[in-house]
């Protein structure tokens, strides 16, 4: 598990598609599966997902770049969302990064973030992984990248 951080926000609609009219921003698609530990795909399992703006500031009174996505009968999911941007916290940075919490029935939930490969600040961050960091490709439409989700049996 990784941090939760201060800005989660519970009751996101559902949705896969983040972006809305006039949002600033480079589109960024995520696509990928949730999977228990044998490899084997989790139906119905639900992501929550929020991160930043451009600017670095989360929506704290409704639901921009918030959503909860449902994976498919084959565990997969896609996500439609911006790239977000780094933010200041403290004397540092955060780098750019985008939250999930993922559950499904009879498993674990698994709080956690994905970065993106190449932030001046992912190496000075205390949560960062290296595992957790994509690595976009640039498409006609923005970037996009792939990640999949192990959710262990609940203890």
């Amino acid at each position: 598990d990784n941090l939760e951080g201060p800005f989660y926000k519970p009751g996101a609609p559902v949705r896969s598609v983040l972006i809305e009219n006039g949002m600033r921003g480079t589109p960024f698609t995520l696509s990928g599966r949730v999977l228990n530990t044998k490899g084997r795909p989790l139906k119905d399992a639900i992501l929550d997902v929020w991160h930043a703006n451009v600017n670095g500031e989360y929506d704290l009174k409704g639901f921009t770049l918030r959503a909860r996505i449902h994976t498919d009968a084959a565990g997969k999911f896609v996500l439609r969302t911006i790239k977000p941007k780094h933010y200041p916290v403290g004397s540092g940075f955060r780098p750019a990064h985008i939250h999930f919490k993922v559950s499904a029935a009879g498993r674990a939930t698994l709080t956690t973030q994905l970065y993106f490969r190449g932030d001046p600040y992912n190496y000075s961050d205390p949560w960062m992984r290296p595992g957790l960091i994509l690595t976009p490709k640039e498409k006609s439409d923005g970037l996009e990248a792939r990640f999949d989700f192990v959710l262990p049996v609940r203890s």
